[in-house]
């Protein structure tokens, strides 16, 4: 009887260990599910936040899994949860700065500003939620508070390409064609081909009269994919043939959609 009670005992221990492997290898797969398919941008965010709380990473893989796939009503309710969590002030950006996106692909605006200003009150020097921040603030009309935003983010140490681009566009708007220059100028030496920072340039140049610049940018902006070329094209000629000086520089730039939104 000992020796048949033995042998059940063993066999269970190892009926035990196989189903607990099995579970690990289902949970393993349900989070590869959750997560693989968003690529190396995912694996940045596993490898360099979240270190000290496993359940927080957990809430962000779900809340960003949802946001891949732009459902961004479920995301936000998984990013507040992860938030509740979280104590660490490093993280806790990075789930407002998500959650602000979320917000703005939803068109709320005011969300979207409140969840970035928390996120740069915990992180001040967070360049993509400056960013962000002053697109949202150009979206509702406060041009003062969007040229703030985008010039604190261009003069940081790691200054972005939008950073740049945002405040050439931020300098059109204001009258400042020539400061645009200048900014986008440093754009197209950070990346050379960038279609919108190309047709930024177009616009910019036919505002000061510099055709032909105008002209070989807006070839290159378009051989590099930029998305409203038709409108770019009705922009240049209109500027063309009535002259920098009869059109406003919004409504060149709105014919242009030489839009921010460079994320």
């Amino acid at each position: 009887v000992f020796s048949i009670l033995s042998k059940l005992l063993v066999s269970l221990i190892f009926m035990l260990v196989y189903i607990g492997r099995c579970l690990y290898v289902l949970h393993k797969i349900k989070i590869s599910i959750d997560t693989t398919y968003t690529g190396t941008e995912f694996n940045y965010y596993e490898s360099n936040f979240f270190k000290s709380n496993k359940k927080v990473l957990k809430k962000f893989a779900k809340a960003y899994s949802y946001y891949y796939k732009k459902q961004y009503q479920q995301a936000i309710l998984y990013f507040s949860e992860a938030l509740e969590l979280d104590e660490s002030s490093k993280d806790q950006a990075i789930l407002e700065y998500f959650s602000g996106n979320c917000f703005m692909y939803i068109n709320k605006s005011k969300a979207a500003i409140n969840k970035y200003s928390k996120a740069l009150a915990k992180e001040p020097d967070f360049t993509e939620a400056l960013i962000n921040l002053g697109i949202q603030y150009d979206e509702q009309g406060e041009p003062a508070l969007a040229f703030d935003c985008f010039l604190k983010a261009s003069k940081q140490k790691n200054e972005s390409l939008a950073a740049l681009n945002n405040m050439a566009v931020s300098h059109i708007k204001a009258k400042s064609p020539e400061k645009a220059v200048d900014f986008l100028n440093r754009a197209i030496e950070f990346k050379p081909v960038h279609p919108t920072v190309l047709g930024n340039n177009s616009l910019v140049h036919a505002i000061l009269g510099n055709h032909d610049i105008s002209e070989k940018n807006y070839k290159l902006a378009i051989a590099n994919g930029y998305n409203n070329s038709s409108n770019l094209k009705q922009a240049l000629d209109t500027i063309r043939s009535m002259g920098p000086a009869s059109i406003s520089y919004q409504d060149a730039v709105q014919m242009a959609h030489a839009v921010t939104d460079l994320y």
